[in-house]
């Protein structure tokens, strides 16, 4: 009764007859059932009813919730039935009454977390009436972790991209909590490309919060391993244009770099490339990870590199797939910040003796910059690998090991050596 009479006066405020009446309901009810109360409720007399006729409902509404919390479920399953048949210009002014209601469910969402639906429903009834939802309705559910969280799971299980409005009002609100929510989403579960949108509403406003951005940034690389990458491509143009943005920092894209991106993000190549041509693969994603680190090359970014190496290594210790390990190395020599010669002595540590381990080994010393005597070392390692399986591969081993040689050569071997041994190791691989 009580949501009849509130739903009357908010509805029907320019008709004195209906409010009189519907002031004489709560009354009643008030006196019936003994409520307790702070707000004054008297009936009308002489026609004189309250100057601020909503205001005084969502005080009463709000004197209610305050000393019968627990009754709120009932209020608001009373309010879903009434709401089904009010007239759509008349929906949008109940939400006044229903703010102090929306903050007791939102504090206790586990006790009935299917109700959710019912708020969407509203939120999708009244187009032109966003900024009160807002106002009224998410803006409790945005104070309560929990809350946050089963909205945006809803959004997120809905899919719809009506809804990506509701993500961009509660990243205002709570920009770390939705940011870890949707990239954790992306992280951990398939990213469809309804998450690549809501990430990439996210990074446009700039209600991306930069703590979990490692996090996007290293799934988004990994997709091409699963098949997943055309996805993402705007989404990972977005990432970049928001690092620059951010970072203030000059840096043109050229349109070659374009190229590079969709080739390593954005193509459908399957993962079968990878088995063809490792090389190129690799090589492919060699580019990307420098490019990667010259955007993220500032101050203000030194966290989210090291993160993306912690990342990237642990990809590299714990996985089994060869071209997740291949290109996570990668990846993790572009971002280390440890000594040359321990990176690289990490890296052979998991180092199988075959062609793909060669070419992850030889891209990784590009970044990695061991010293020369373990170059040295690292060159006769592919001298070899060139005579026995690992052919051009060992050869782009040998040669990177003698780049970084280059002046300093150890006492034991002339300079003019070094030529010798490279054109050994050719022909050693032609002769085979």
């Amino acid at each position: 009764m009580l949501n009849l009479a509130f739903t009357n006066i908010v509805t029907e405020l320019g008709n004195r007859t209906i409010s009189k009446a519907s002031i004489d309901l709560i009354y009643a009810v008030v006196q019936a059932f003994q409520l307790k109360h702070s707000t004054p409720i008297r009936r009308v007399e002489n026609d004189q009813l309250p100057s601020q006729m909503d205001g005084w409902v969502a005080a009463i509404s709000n004197d209610l919730a305050q000393h019968y919390s627990e009754q709120f479920l009932g209020f608001l399953d009373e309010y879903f039935k009434i709401y089904q048949y009010l007239l759509p210009n008349w929906k949008g002014r109940t939400l006044i009454y229903l703010r102090p209601w929306v903050a007791l469910y939102a504090k206790n969402i586990e006790k009935r977390p299917e109700s959710m639906k019912f708020f969407f429903q509203v939120f999708s009834e009244l187009p032109n009436e966003k900024h009160v939802f807002a106002q009224n309705i998410w803006c409790e559910f945005a104070k309560d972790e929990s809350a946050t969280e089963a909205v945006m799971r809803y959004v997120l299980d809905s899919e719809n991209l009506y809804y990506l409005p509701v993500l961009l009002g509660f990243a205002v609100h709570k920009s770390k909590q939705v940011s870890q929510i949707w990239a954790e989403i992306f992280f951990k579960e398939k990213p469809s490309s309804f998450v690549c949108a809501g990430c990439q509403v996210l990074l446009m406003a700039h209600l991306f919060n930069y703590e979990y951005l490692p996090y996007l940034i290293a799934n988004v690389t990994s997709l091409r391993l699963k098949n997943r990458r055309a996805n993402c491509f705007s989404l990972f143009i977005s990432i970049i244009h928001s690092i620059v943005i951010y970072t203030d920092i000059q840096h043109d894209l050229p349109t070659k770099m374009y190229g590079l991106i969709a080739k390593e993000v954005g193509s459908n190549d399957g993962i079968e490339i990878f088995y063809e041509s490792p090389r190129k693969w690799l090589v492919n994603a060699l580019d990307t990870a420098l490019f990667l680190k010259s955007i993220l090359d500032h101050p203000s970014m030194q966290n989210t590199k090291k993160e993306l190496y912690k990342i990237y290594i642990n990809q590299f210790d714990n996985s089994t797939d060869i071209a997740e390990k291949s290109q996570s190395l990668i990846y993790a020599a572009a971002f280390s910040e440890e000594e040359g010669d321990n990176f690289v002595r990490r890296c052979l540590k998991e180092m199988k003796y075959d062609i793909v381990s060669v070419v992850t080994t030889c891209l990784a010393l590009s970044v990695a910059y061991p010293s020369k005597k373990l170059a040295g070392s690292l060159y006769l390692f592919g001298a070899t690998m060139a005579y026995d399986i690992a052919g051009m591969a060992g050869i782009d081993l040998a040669s990177s090991a003698l780049e970084i040689c280059e002046g300093v050569v150890p006492d034991e071997i002339p300079a003019e050596a070094f030529d010798y041994l490279i054109a050994i190791t050719i022909l050693l691989f032609f002769w085979k």
